[in-house]
């Protein structure tokens, strides 16, 4: 069966540099490469990252992994944020 969408789990490190964070996005077709995933946002105050004049933190998806959690259409973005 030809999968319709992928759930990308985009990781990050917080501001401790110990504590991991991430959210989920559905992308419409199978992604098949990293260069395929948009940058994305985040409020970076919630994780002392940023302000909460100037808070929002671009993620930028550098490499994948399949996810074992979510079987045959998951994924898993380890990124940069900015």
């Amino acid at each position: 069966m030809k999968e319709k969408f992928t759930i990308v789990e985009y990781i990050w490190v917080d501001d401790s540099g110990l504590n991991m964070r991430s959210k989920a996005k559905i992308i419409q077709g199978k992604v098949k490469d990293v260069s395929e995933l948009p940058d994305w946002t985040y409020d970076g105050s919630s994780c002392g990252q940023a302000t909460t004049s100037d808070s929002e933190i671009w993620l930028k998806p550098k490499v994948l992994f399949r996810d074992p959690f979510r079987k045959g259409f998951g994924l898993l973005a380890i990124c940069e944020n900015f």
